[in-house]
């Protein structure tokens, strides 16, 4: 529950941030599923394409619902991980997990934690690439309901399932450079935390980028399959296609997981020592 809870709490501060570059990398991997998509790729700069956004107001749009959707995203996975990591450690009486260790139990908890937060994603990028300023987290998803119903929520789910591998990819990086530098997995800096968190995000945002523009792209169209959206944008800008939007998405994602890991851990430590505390002043009273 530590872990749930600072994880949560770290990943709500770090998204907000970092949000401009959510926004700018979202818009450009829609490309054509919206309206404004080209009109922001013809600025040269992230610069110049965050201040065009900026001008639009539409530079925080679905900032709520992203807090929501990384609140509960962070709370689930931190949660499912460092319960069944503690259950592995304590079976095979070790202080760190293997690779192959990480990678499974960050599997079975990502999995879980994209299915149950699919739909508040669905609705982020709704918000994210609408002109509306009105629009709510909990209006946009009736919406969704009542235009496409219940299962429009899941859209994307399958690319989302597939993103499970950043995460993990990520998350095991991060405990098997831990691992190197320290004997114990609780020895860990903040500082340490957000080089590490940097360096591990970097390699799976690369190698997961081209599902992510696939998932975004799932969240907007209807009636069509992600074979037949990965064709569309192999034949319409090549390869190199399924990359738009890289440069922001790697900047907000690896500024975004360096200061989760780093809050992640002062978090941690506060809370470690307010249970210290607890527990002296309940040792006290008995």
């Amino acid at each position: 529950m530590e872990h749930a809870v600072s994880g949560s709490v770290s990943g709500v501060i770090s998204i907000s941030l970092t949000y401009p570059l959510v926004t700018l990398s979202t818009i450009l991997q829609a490309r054509k599923a919206i309206k404004n998509a080209d009109t922001i790729e013809k600025k040269q700069t992230i610069i110049h394409q965050i201040g065009q956004l900026y001008e639009k107001g539409e530079l925080y749009n679905g900032l709520s619902s992203c807090i929501s959707g990384i609140a509960a995203t962070n709370f689930v996975y931190y949660y499912f991980f460092e319960t069944l990591s503690k259950i592995r450690l304590n079976r095979t009486k070790r202080k760190n997990l293997t690779f192959s260790e990480s990678t499974v139990i960050g599997f079975i908890s990502g999995s879980i934690t994209a299915t149950v937060t699919n739909p508040i994603w669905t609705a982020n990028t709704k918000l994210i690439t609408s002109s509306s300023k009105d629009q709510t987290l909990i209006g946009t998803i009736r919406e969704i309901i009542h235009e496409d119903g219940v299962m429009a929520l899941f859209k994307g789910l399958k690319p989302a399932l597939i993103l499970v591998l950043n995460p993990v990819i990520q998350y095991s990086i991060f405990e098997q450079m831990k691992n190197l530098i320290y004997v114990s997995r609780e020895d860990i800096t903040p500082k340490m935390s957000f080089v590490l968190g940097a360096i591990s995000k970097i390699i799976a945002t690369v190698l997961t980028y081209p599902t992510i523009t696939i998932k975004t792209q799932s969240h907007l169209q209807k009636d069509q399959s992600v074979i037949g959206m990965l064709k569309n944008i192999v034949k319409e800008d090549g390869i190199l296609g399924l990359f738009k939007g890289l440069k922001p998405k790697i900047i907000q994602s690896v500024l975004t997981s360096a200061f989760l890991f780093y809050f992640k851990q002062k978090i941690m430590d506060v809370l470690k020592m307010l249970l210290k505390i607890k527990r002296r002043q309940t040792l006290k009273m008995d």
